[in-house]
């Protein structure tokens, strides 16, 4: 079953188009470069929300959350872009990205991104390390409700046609970066995995997976609209 679907993200780009058209020439780079990273973040998205409701849409045991940002009280946030949930108690915690030349993984589990511009690879924070923070978040925001202590697993989703070059298996463990055709494989296996006493032991213990769904949806708070041109350096201007 799904949730909730994600948050439109067009009047953001709306505002950075309309930024565009009275910016100076010289911010044109900054807000078209933001202009692709949300397209690229929304396609991936999409992509990700596609392969996850044609498989999960009709089930009366999973539910699928898209975009869920949730705040707790000591303003940790988590932006996960899908929660899928079983009824045996866990929760899949999936973090989208856009990798669209490609993404290499060093066996120190460092993630270098192909710049096809530049012709070399750079840099870029720890989607895994990124996905850890967002499963503490929801672990703490769970526990917060007595909820009954779920087993939380993050992935990493990416587009089928990125080229993912990774290394061996005994230097890190990539078997959390997956792409998204291949995730709703992985998560039957993993629920095959699931011994039947385990499993019966969180079905026992949760309630309906629409309810906890459906109450996690409830906490869903959506970020303000970011202030483009204060970012970029300009001038809001007044009629």
């Amino acid at each position: 079953m799904i949730l909730k679907k994600a948050d439109p993200k067009d009047d953001a780009l709306a505002a950075l188009n309309a930024l565009l058209a009275t910016a100076p020439q010289a911010k044109h780079k900054l807000i078209e470069q933001e202009i692709r990273i949300i397209k690229a973040g929304q396609h991936a998205e999409n992509e990700a929300a596609y392969h996850l409701d044609f498989a999960l849409a009709a089930s009366k045991v999973t539910a699928v959350i898209h975009d869920l940002r949730i705040v707790l009280h000591d303003g940790r946030t988590a932006q996960i872009d899908h929660l899928v949930i079983h009824r045996t108690n866990k929760f899949y915690v999936l973090e989208t990205k856009s990798f669209s030349h490609g993404v290499k993984i060093t066996k120190d589990g460092e993630f270098l991104r192909w710049n096809d511009f530049k012709r070399r690879y750079e840099g870029l924070p720890s989607p895994l390390e990124q996905n850890e923070r967002h499963v503490t978040v929801l672990t703490r925001l769970l526990a917060s409700a007595e909820w009954p202590e779920p087993v939380i697993k993050p992935y990493v989703m990416i587009s089928p046609k990125a080229k993912v070059i990774r290394p061996d298996e005994n230097e890190f463990d990539t078997s959390r970066v997956v792409k998204a055709d291949q995730f709703i494989s992985t998560l039957q296996t993993d629920l095959e995995q699931t011994g039947l006493i385990s499993g019966l032991l969180g079905m026992a213990r949760m309630r309906s997976v629409e309810d906890i769904g459906r109450w996690l949806c409830g906490c869903h708070k959506p970020a303000k609209p970011t202030d483009y041109a204060a970012k970029f350096g300009l001038e809001q201007k007044t009629a």
